[in-house]
Parts: C-alpha cells; structure tokens; sequence
C-alpha cells in the first residue's frame, strides 16, 4: 500500500489536506478497524507503532491585525472590492465615499474613487452598499474595460441622509473609471434600476459576475418594516424585492437575453436585458429580472467558481440567521419561514417557485446578524482553509464550515474581533494573493486575519520512515502495526 524507499511525503510543515486526510484514514483502519471486518475475532493493541496523531494538526487561535495601520480609520465602512489588473483595492462607505488605496502594509494615502455622498442616503441599512467591476475591466479591447456597479440608497431629500423615515429608492448604476486615474466619474452615471424603498432598513447589495454566463447577479431585501413586507415579499409583480436578480449588463440578445418588458409599480429599469434562461421568463405580469425570491435582508453574496455554487447570507428577524444555496427559482420562504420555524407571515394560498430551506440556520446565541462570507480557494492558507465557507456575523464572530455536497458542516470557530464597539464586521473577502480582510463597520478598519504561529496538536510525520509503518524501509519490511488485509 504504501511504496518508495525513504520517500519524503512532504517538504513543508503543513501538507495537502488529501494527503493528510489519506494517510489518517489509513493509520484509522490499522488501529481501529471493526471487530470480524477483517477476518480478526479482536482489535491487537497496536497504537504503540504507528506515529500518526489521532487528529490533523491545526493552527493555533487565528488571529487579526490591521491590515493597512498607517491608513486614518473610514468612516462607516460597508465593505472592501479589489481592482481588477491592479494592485489596488477600494473601500466603500455607508455615506456614499469610496475611497482607493495601494495594497501594500505601509500605505497612508487614499483617494476618492467615487463620490456619492450628496445623493446617498446613508443610515442603519443603507448607503453604498455594494461595488463590483465589470469582468472585462482593464481590458483595453473591451468596450466595458472602464465600468464599476454601485448598489446604493439614493435619495433626493437632503434629510434622508441621516434618518431612516424618509423614502429613499434603490439604485443600481454603472459609473465610468476615467482613463488617466483611478476614479469613477460621478456625472458618467447611468441608471439601471431605481424603485421607491420605503425605509432605510434592509437594503441587500450581493453582487458578482457570474464566470460562466457573465449576467450580474445582484440580491434585494424586503424593505424593512412589517407593514411594508407583505407588498414587498413572495410577489414577482410589484417590485424588485426579497430575492436574487439576474440581468445582462451587456444587452447581448438573440438567444441570450431580451428587453426589459415590464416595469416595477414604483420605480424605473432599463439600460440592460433580461437573461432568456430566468426560471419566469415568458410568466405573465411578472418582473422577469428575478432568479430566486423570498429573502429578507440578504447583505451578502458570493460564488465559487470550483463547485458552481453560490452562499448567500440573509439575516434574521427574531429567531434565525441563514446561510442559503442560490437556486434557479428557488423560493426562500421569507416570511412565512424563518430559518426552520414558522415566521411573523402566514403561509401564502399558492407558493410561487421552489421552496428551498435554508442550508444552514442558527439562532440568536451563536450570533447576530449574519455577515455572507465566502469559499477560501488556491491561497496561501490553502492547507488550512482549502475549500472552506467562512462565515461571520456582524459581532465580530468567524466560522470555518466544510462543504459537503450542498451542507454547510461546522468545523470551528477561527477568531473573534475584539472591539470597544458594539457591532463590528460588516463584509469579508479573499484577495487575489490570498489574504483574508474583514472590515470593520463603527471603528472603520480593515482587519488581516491570520493563522496563530503556535500550532495545536502533534504535527504529522514528514517522512515514510517516521510513520512507523515499517521497520525497514529500504526493504519495506512491514512493522507490527500493519495488519494483512
């Protein structure tokens, strides 16, 4: 079973999960296989020989710093997006600003990227809620090599600006980059969706490009107040609330996507088409924009591009937070349903789509607030972190979960910021290098979070010659440890 002459089975400290989970199995069914299924009437006492521990080895607490300590706080931050081709990433306020800045650990200046400040509504739920680059940004073949996406809370009323009982509308808007910098040109805007939102709770803002069909996914919540949520929630004909919607950005048409064919009751759309393929195309009197509906506050969003899946993190009223998987017309039952129980709203006569049960729910005792984080792919911890959904709530808790085909399985809490504010993390990302940064809401810092330097647990053996497999191993002579099989 195991081959080669004092081969060494890995040169670093830490190996490939594969490989560990492997030979783990393997020194698991030497030591502990079941009575009679391999032919013995009792388990022989081998645990002297073999030198492998019972469980893999694992960091010590993980641990988080500033990112950029020589950067002034931000003011209010909602979130972090790295430029594409670049070395730059952008920092996005609750109050409309986004501001650049170089990724070095040094760095002390930013600069204005994008100005909003005097047309955002910038309270509780709301403000610049989510930014991403088109996928062909810095392309220089490309028509759309200058565009960025805001999802933002516009307001017109000087007073909504600070206070959540003035109406405000949800815009989504492309902005043009300007050639010779790296700022959005604020009089570039070009509407795509505007719609009344009658309170400044609740305001979502997911949104990525999809690598494989390119349309922009981008979620919306139910807003915010329960004598707003029956209008706003499980219908697909009054507005573009509660759920996931899916546009083309692009126009490409013919097969791919048509025009827009129906308008919200209090708001404005164009600019883009709607993806043919969308679960209620060809629906009468439906907004065709919808991919999934029946969320509540789904703040963020993200995709995996190795199994396809997208998490989408929705926070709870009273009784659950949850982690839901996006779904092609996938109802998540807001609010009817809330986590696994009954929720605030009775069951609708006829339930539109699929009905789709969170993937993972937990109540107010593990944490407040989910924050939607997203799958640690190819980074520099990829031996710690390979293929795992991290999770944080806006206290200040992260979580590592396995996937297991479409579950979330809990492995262990990673860290916990500690801060002198009440409520703390607002958004996590992976940047292109690898690093996990967190940002932080009230104290306005961006947070690098990394694996103790002390590990826990015996460390695996290095080398065959160490496992204790055998006694000889240039002659393979097996130890008495192995058992014949």
């Amino acid at each position: 079973m195991l081959r080669g002459r004092n081969c060494v089975v890995c040169h670093a400290r830490w190996v490939s999960t594969t490989v560990l989970t492997w030979m783990l199995g393997f020194a698991a069914f030497c030591l502990q296989g079941q009575d009679g299924a391999s032919g013995l009437s009792a388990r022989p006492d081998t645990a002297p020989y073999l030198a492998f521990p019972k469980e893999l080895p694992r960091p010590g607490s993980w641990q988080s710093s500033l990112a950029f300590p020589n950067l002034p706080p931000f003011k209010e931050l909602v979130g972090v997006v790295e430029v594409p081709g670049v070395n730059w990433l952008v920092a996005h306020q609750r109050d409309g600003l986004a501001l650049a800045f170089v990724q070095e650990p040094d760095v002390s200046d930013t600069q204005v990227f994008l100005d909003l400040r005097q047309q955002t509504a910038g309270f509780d739920d709301s403000g610049l809620n989510g930014l991403v680059f088109h996928p062909e940004f810095g392309r220089a073949d490309s028509p759309n090599r200058n565009y960025v996406y805001a999802w933002y809370a516009y307001t017109p009323t000087p007073e909504a600006i600070s206070s959540p009982w003035y109406i405000s509308h949800n815009r989504l808007s492309r902005f043009t980059v300007r050639e010779d910098r790296l700022e959005a040109d604020p009089e570039s805007e070009v509407v795509l969706i505007e719609q009344e939102d009658r309170h400044l709770w609740h305001m979502g803002g997911g949104m990525f490009f999809h690598p494989d069909d390119g349309f922009l996914y981008l979620t919306v919540s139910d807003e915010g107040p329960s004598q707003y949520r029956t209008e706003s929630t499980q219908s697909l004909s009054r507005g573009l609330h509660s759920g996931v919607l899916r546009i083309d950005v692009d126009q490409r048409g013919g097969a791919i996507s048509h025009p827009i064919r129906r308008q919200p009751a209090r708001g404005r759309t164009q600019h883009y088409y709607i993806p043919s393929d969308n679960p209620w195309v060809g629906t009468p009197d439906v907004l065709e924009e919808f991919y999934s509906i029946g969320l509540r506050n789904p703040h963020r969003m993200s995709h995996d591009p190795v199994t396809g899946r997208s998490w989408i993190g929705d926070v709870g009223e009273s009784q659950a937070e949850e982690v839901n998987l996006l779904r092609r017309g996938a109802n998540y039952q807001w609010p009817y349903r809330e986590g696994h129980v009954d929720g605030p709203d009775p069951r609708p006569e006829t339930v539109i789509g699929m009905e789709q049960p969170p993937h993972l729910a937990y109540g107010r005792g593990q944490g407040i607030c989910v924050i939607g984080g997203f799958v640690y792919r190819n980074g520099k911890y990829s031996a710690l972190l390979e293929g795992r959904y991290l999770l944080a709530d806006l206290r200040g808790n992260i979580w590592s979960y396995a996937l297991e085909e479409d579950r979330l399985v809990y492995v262990e809490t990673l860290h916990r910021i500690q801060s002198e504010h009440w409520f703390i993390i607002s958004s996590m990302m992976q940047t292109r290098a690898g690093d996990i940064l967190v940002s932080g809401v009230y104290d306005g810092a961006i947070w690098r979070l990394t694996p103790g330097s002390e590990p826990v647990g015996k460390p695996l053996p290095e080398r065959l010659s160490q496992t204790g497999a055998f006694t000889d191993v240039p002659t393979l002579t097996p130890s008495e440890s192995l058992i014949p099989y």
